[in-house]
Formats: structure tokens, C-alpha cells, sequence
């Protein structure tokens, strides 16, 4: 801080006391001023973070509704695609209708209980089986017991209770020593 006078002055102890302490005031209200635009700045940058935050998730959220609509579709092209494939024809009810649920809350027709074609029922188990059971960029590979306790689980859900019965049946009758691990 500089002060000028237009007139000599002599050094008074008190006047430089009464400067010291307004340039302290001075460099406390500066450092102040720093802090709130820190402040204000940082508010800002928050909440802009905040916002590109929801708008992403916003995003994200969107664009799985329309991922899954079209993964969903799958079933669809599957059974189109194969479908001028002759010797396919007695085998396009699997691809086709093997993400129906037992209960009805499947797709892509929500077909329910034997409306379901017995080959797309089996199909379904051993589908989602092997799925537990590999590893998968979101998920490491299930247990056999783990996936064992899945399948009884959605028994009546998302499987025919008599096919899972004859699936852990199978499994049951086919363990090796191998795979008991």
C-alpha cells in the first residue's frame, strides 16, 4: 500500500499505527473478496457438475429404455432372420419365444404356461444356466450351487416348475467330480 500526502508530514507513531491496521483491514477484506469468488466459483462449478450429473443419468436411463426396447427385439429378428433358413423352421419357436416367463411376464408376447412351446421352456433354463455360469463383463461366473438355487428360485416365475424338476434332475445324474467344484 502507498500512501502520498501533498504536504511534508512528520512521523507520527500513531498515524502509522492507524495505516498499519487499515492496510491489514485492506488485505483481510481482499483475501475476503478471494474466498467468496473462490466460493462462488467453486458453488458454480458444482452445481454445473450436479446438473451434467442428473442430465447423464438422465441420458443414461433414456437410453437403456431404448437399449432394452430393442434389445427386447431380439427374439424378433432372431425369428426372422432364420426364417428363410428351411431346415431351421421346426426349431424358430426357441429363439423366438425363449424369453417368455411361466408366469406371463415375458416377452416377446407374454405368452404364459404351456402357451410357451415346450422346446423355447427348456431352452429358457439351459440359456440362463449357462449364463450364471460364465463370466460376464458386469459379473464374475456363479457357483453351481448358487445357480442351482437361482433355477429353484424362478420355478414357477420364469421357469415351468416340471421342466426346472427335470433340468436338476439331468445336472444331478451328469455331475462329475470335475464339476462338483
Amino acid at each position: 500500500m502507498e500512501f502520498y500526502q501533498r504536504t511534508p508530514q512528520e512521523k507520527n507513531p500513531e498515524w502509522m499505527n492507524f495505516l498499519e491496521t487499515l492496510a491489514h483491514q485492506i488485505a483481510i477484506a481482499i483475501d475476503h473478496a478471494y474466498l467468496v469468488e473462490d466460493l462462488q466459483k467453486s458453488n458454480l462449478e458444482l452445481t454445473l457438475a450436479y446438473d451434467t450429473t442428473l442430465e447423464g443419468w438422465a441420458k443414461a436411463l433414456e437410453l437403456r429404455d431404448k437399449e432394452w426396447q430393442v434389445m427386447k427385439q431380439h427374439t424378433t429378428y432372431a425369428y426372422q432372420w432364420l426364417s428363410s433358413i428351411a431346415f431351421l423352421h421346426p426349431a424358430l419357436d426357441i429363439p423366438y419365444y425363449h424369453h417368455e416367463r411361466w408366469d406371463g411376464n415375458g416377452y416377446p408376447n407374454g405368452l404364459k404356461g404351456v402357451q410357451i412351446p415346450l422346446p423355447a421352456r427348456i431352452f429358457s433354463i439351459v440359456d440362463v444356466w449357462d449364463a450364471l455360469l460364465s463370466d460376464r463383463p458386469y459379473r464374475e461366473a456363479w457357483n453351481r450351487e448358487r445357480a442351482i438355487e437361482y433355477i429353484q428360485e424362478q420355478s414357477g416365475k420364469q421357469f415351468d416348475p416340471q421342466v426346472v424338476e427335470c433340468f436338476l434332475h439331468l445336472i444331478a445324474e451328469n455331475q462329475t467330480p470335475q464339476s462338483r467344484k
